[in-house]
């Protein structure tokens, strides 16, 4: 049985709030949906949308079919069609830009809304202003991950990469909140949510600046939050609403570059948080202990040298993506731009 609308986030939700919001009016929403090569998945996504909400589509430069699968699911959509692919966060960007309604979600092409899930994130985005809101991600058997975060630092990012680090890593160094908190069935404030489902009011986004471009994937998510939180917002985790979301459909496809990607944002969001010599620091820290990693990799998957050879590709995209976020950062100190440069 779901839980009464006003439990989802317990004594933090104001007792404010439009009538109509309330209802959780779908008429009241955008989605904005980006695509990069998304073929695969983007009918479910589509069919899963409320039929008043507004859609937009942002082709980052797929070399497949997906755009065009999702406006035979939905033919009243807008279609963004872009010729180089700048990342998530400036496709999101572009299909905020053309949003006619109220709020705006931002939905991954591989996440399928449940039944109820944007109602409930309305009826929260009703109630105080400059909220970001996530849903809960389950899996095909129900399973809710664990997907409400803390800030980032890089103690988490090198206790990941460290070996066996699941086992023994206390739950205060960890990126994820643990799963049998009480978060997870009130719902609260946390941190961030996860970047493949969460809604907000349009008015926010904009004041905000939208998605900082300077991400090409990872890292924009946290970056909105803070800017929220800086002009009195914060981010709402709501365990009624749900999303199917298995994660990585299109990421797989490009294991070394998402790697690379990855830890590109890392550097960078130190960087612009932290300060340039912090974002050294989490250079040297993560390099260690993704060295250690590799190392590791190699000498349990015996078998020869393929092994090996996997493990230290494995490590030169992380090293890659960790020489391409320090760049990013000494570009933002050069530039003295807390916007920073490519």
């Amino acid at each position: 049985m779901s839980r009464p609308r006003d439990e989802v986030v317990g004594s933090n939700v104001p007792e404010v709030g439009n009538a109509a919001d309330l209802l959780g009016d779908v008429s009241l929403i955008s989605v904005v949906i980006v695509l990069h090569n998304s073929a695969d998945t983007v009918a479910a996504t589509v069919a899963s949308l409320p039929a008043a909400a507004e859609l937009i589509v942002v082709d980052n430069a797929s070399v497949d079919d997906g755009a065009a699968i999702a406006l035979a699911g939905r033919p009243d959509a807008r279609l963004v069609s872009r010729s180089d692919n700048r990342g998530f966060g400036a496709g999101c960007n572009a299909g905020a830009a053309l949003v006619t309604r109220r709020y705006v979600m931002f939905l991954n092409p591989d996440a399928v809304l449940l039944e109820g899930a944007a109602e409930a994130m309305l009826e929260i985005l009703a109630l105080e202003p400059n909220l970001i809101v996530g849903p809960a991600h389950v899996t095909l058997d129900g399973t809710v991950l664990t997907n409400c975060r803390r800030r980032s630092n890089v103690l988490q990012d090198v206790f990941e990469l460290l070996p066996a680090a699941k086992r023994w890593t206390p739950d205060a160094l960890r990126r994820d909140v643990p799963g049998d908190r009480a978060l997870y069935v009130r719902g609260g404030p946390v941190a961030y949510v996860q970047g493949a489902c969460f809604a907000v009011s349009c008015d926010t986004f904009r004041r905000v600046g939208g998605f900082d471009e300077d991400f090409f994937l990872y890292g924009e998510e946290e970056t909105l939050a803070d800017k929220v939180r800086a002009i009195g917002g914060r981010s709402i985790f709501i365990p009624d609403s749900r999303v199917l979301h298995e994660g990585g459909a299109s990421t797989n496809k490009v294991a070394s570059q998402a790697l690379r990607h990855l830890y590109r944002s890392r550097i960078l969001f130190y960087a612009k948080r932290d300060g340039v010599f912090p974002a050294i620091g989490a250079v040297v820290a993560i390099g260690v202990a993704a060295t250690a990693r590799a190392g590791a990799m190699a000498i349990r998957r015996r078998g020869g040298a393929k092994p090996t050879v996997e493990a230290f590709r494995w490590l030169w995209a992380v090293e890659r993506g960790l020489g391409a976020g320090l760049r990013a950062a000494r570009r933002v100190k050069r530039n003295d731009d807390p916007q920073g440069q490519r």
